[in-house]
């Protein structure tokens, strides 16, 4: 625990993520929600991977701001493991 906060963690896909501009797109729409603490974008894998206070927000409602402001269909990533869900870890 950090900060009183139950950190986790959610890695979602995105389909065709075909530039930097969009990639930005996602990290400030992201930034923006409360709760978020940190936002890191992987072209290579195309992932958006965010850590996040989750007494404040769960990743389906981080999925569902990024999809409906962006645009862009997300995915749960597989494989990721985690106590809540498949795209969720809980660090308490």
């Amino acid at each position: 625990m950090t900060d009183g906060k139950r950190e986790a963690i959610a890695i979602l896909k995105i389909r065709g993520m075909s530039d930097s501009g969009q990639a930005q797109r996602f990290r400030r729409t992201a930034a923006k929600l409360d709760g978020v603490l940190r936002v890191d974008i992987n072209y290579i894998l195309d992932s958006v991977t965010v850590k996040y206070d989750a007494d404040k927000l769960t990743s389906d409602q981080i999925k569902k701001k990024l999809a409906l402001r962006n645009h862009a269909p997300l995915m749960r990533q597989s494989g990721s493991g985690g106590t809540r869900g498949q795209d969720e870890h809980v660090t308490d």
